[in-house]
């Protein structure tokens, strides 16, 4: 009964025939990776992880580990008190840090080694990509949800919501634009920042530890910033100053690059900027929601609005994914945008009280994005005759 709610086909067999001549093709040129990251990759596989454990069970428990430190967080911290106005103290436990250094230190280790993993076993396929940048669009999210909580006495010296807004669009941007560029060129290029930021994130847990607000202080004197306003310019100067203009590099090469056929195809401004559109939507309904809704639900259900807004610009990102693989024009439509639409015109109007209003919107795009995602993964395991989870055979 329960598997059966998730073999609807939300492609048909035609938009899925791309993936027969699919290749997955990446460059990464980042020093961290190649002379840090990959090797303690190669290690971890070599000494700790056996052969007949597959790529997509790594993929999968890599993302709950991570997602396992959000859902503390939220016990432990479930306003998101640098965002209130009232300013609360919040004693989220020691443990929980180390916890989240730890959790988050594996989790980026499988996730990095779960390619490896199939290459090792010779099981990659199209799936393997799936499953993996479809949960990395929900986790950087995760990452960036979880750091408000080590700032929550130590809020920055002004509108800090607007400072989470301002975070929250610029780690989505930096890794939604890989994929448009990915789109656009055949081609992923690893951004240099994300290795980075995953280190930071678990050398701020670890500090804060070990050491409780200390470190947050020394990064003030150091800095003259308040220790989120440091953490919100070095993601805007990852973001900005190399993520954004390298990702325009790459694609303006690719155009140049007559026998590039992905390029080729997308011709004209309007198929290259589709993607963008969606995008921006979502972005946009939950901005001005926070500017002109009623019952500034944004501060005061910090955790819910941001989560569902995160549920979107998953939902976002996994489509042009899939539109990427399978060589099919992305739709600019999304209709899951109509329902922080709804929310946003319910509390405005005053219709419902905003707890209300803000559960109802988490809960049904949580429900349609799992949902989705299963299917998804379902669909593509089925049209490909391979495993979800289990080890695939060898391909020849």
């Amino acid at each position: 009964m329960i598997s059966a709610l998730f073999d609807y086909r939300y492609y048909s067999g035609e938009f899925m025939d791309g993936l027969k001549t699919y290749k997955y093709s990446s460059v990464d040129t980042s020093p961290l990776a190649k002379y840090v990251m990959k090797p303690w990759w190669g290690t971890f596989l070599h000494y700790f992880v056996p052969l007949n454990v597959s790529a997509n069970s790594m993929t999968f428990w890599g993302f709950m580990i991570g997602l396992s430190h959000l859902l503390l967080l939220t016990i432990y911290d479930p306003t998101m008190t640098v965002v209130q106005a009232d300013m609360l103290s919040v004693a989220v436990p020691a443990w929980v840090w180390l916890y989240g250094a730890v959790a988050h230190f594996f989790a980026h280790t499988l996730d990095g080694s779960d390619g490896m993993q199939a290459r090792r076993t010779g099981t990659s396929s199209p799936l393997g990509e799936l499953m993996d940048h479809g949960l990395d669009s929900v986790s950087v999210s995760i990452i960036v949800l979880s750091i408000p909580s080590v700032f929550a006495n130590h809020p920055p010296s002004q509108s800090p919501i607007y400072q989470l807004f301002t975070l929250h669009v610029a780690t989505t941007v930096g890794f939604y634009i890989s994929h448009w560029e990915k789109y656009l060129t055949g081609v992923l290029y690893l951004p240099w920042t994300y290795d980075a930021s995953m280190l930071m994130a678990q050398t701020i847990f670890l500090m804060v530890y070990i050491a409780g607000d200390a470190p947050l202080d020394i990064v003030q004197s150091l800095t003259g910033l308040t220790s989120p306003e440091a953490f919100l310019t070095s993601v805007l100067v990852g973001v900005v100053a190399f993520s954004i203009p390298c990702t325009l590099w790459n694609v303006h090469l690719a155009y140049q690059d007559k026998s590039n056929a992905t390029a080729k195809k997308m011709i004209t401004w309007g198929s290259a900027l589709q993607p963008g559109v969606p995008f921006l939507m979502s972005n946009a309904v939950f901005i001005l929601w926070h500017v002109y809704g009623n019952d500034n639900i944004a501060t005061s259900h910090a955790r819910l609005f941001f989560y569902s807004w995160a549920l979107i610009f998953a939902n976002v990102t996994t489509r042009l994914i899939v539109a990427q693989m399978c060589s099919q024009p992305y739709s600019p439509i999304n209709w899951l945008i109509v329902f922080p639409s709804v929310g946003f015109l319910v509390d405005m109007y005053d219709m419902v009280d905003a707890s209300t209003t803000v559960w109802c919107l988490f809960l049904t795009l949580l429900a349609l994005h799992v949902h989705y995602f299963a299917c998804l993964i379902r669909q593509f395991a089925s049209y490909l005759g391979v495993p979800c989870l289990a080890m695939a055979k060898k391909q020849a």
